[in-house]
């Protein structure tokens, strides 16, 4: 899946669940919890995959808002 398969909707949300997993706010944290398996089974692993190879392309940890580049 090296093409870009998704939206700039879809690359925005999931960077921001995944930006809200390791923040220091206990309640980002939770709400990326229940929110990430949802957004999983919507889009698909392999593309959430994709989207998260996408966002660790440069060095391997996440950027924040890299999506808006």
């Amino acid at each position: 899946m090296s093409e870009h398969t998704w939206t700039k909707d879809e690359m925005e949300e999931f960077t921001e669940l995944v930006d809200m997993a390791s923040s220091q706010h206990q309640m980002s944290r939770l709400h990326s919890r229940f929110e990430m398996p949802k957004f999983i089974e919507k889009h698909g692993k392999p593309k959430c995959d994709a989207m998260f190879a996408e966002l660790t392309k440069d060095d391997g940890k996440p950027a924040k808002k890299r999506a808006k580049r």
